[in-house]
């Protein structure tokens, strides 16, 4: 099974259209990227895009999750290598992080505003396939989920992540590297 590619810059929005927002498009429209990203301006237009025609935004809790865990690592990372703590888990425990925190929560409190909640599926999902086809090294884990989440929902999934294929959903994108129609 095949996924319907779209090329983001080229899609006609329509009025309630579902569409669940990937963590890396989330970076580039919030996060500590988005004012040195070129990616950037294409999804926060396209974002204003949706609000313009009331589709409906979702937002789960690993998104979210993922969306935290990488800003807070992007900053980690970005740190001079002589003020940088030798583990995450120092920076993020020290008053140093506490700012970067608050910036976090601004961050994903606007998101929410947007988004609709999208309930987790895993009661519905046949986890043991999943963790077989994470088992062959191909995937990430959590494209798997939520390629399942899409389609259990019926939900387009918007993402500049080049590793989704073949799993029969709906995918916006401006990343030139996944196959485009």
């Amino acid at each position: 099974m095949s996924n319907n590619i779209t090329d983001l810059r080229s899609h006609a929005f329509k009025k309630g259209e579902p569409i669940l927002i990937d963590t890396n498009v989330w970076m580039a429209t919030h996060g500590p990227v988005a004012l040195h990203d070129w990616r950037t301006t294409i999804y926060s237009n396209s974002l204003k895009q949706m609000r313009t025609y009331n589709c409906n935004i979702y937002v789960n809790d690993m998104v979210l999750a993922e969306f935290v865990n990488a800003f807070s690592r992007y900053e980690y990372n970005t740190l001079p290598k002589a003020k940088r703590p030798t583990e995450f888990k120092i920076f993020r425990n020290s008053t140093a992080y506490k700012p970067i925190a608050e910036e976090i929560s601004i961050n994903v409190r606007k998101i929410l505003k947007i988004s609709k909640k999208c309930g987790g599926c895993f009661e519905s999902i046949d986890i043991d396939t999943l963790v077989s086809e994470f088992a062959t090294g191909k995937y990430d884990f959590n494209d798997i989920v939520l390629e399942e989440v899409c389609k259990l929902k019926g939900l387009k999934l918007l993402t500049h992540d080049g590793d989704f294929s073949g799993k029969g959903i709906d995918i916006l994108t401006a990343n030139n590297k996944l196959r485009l129609t």
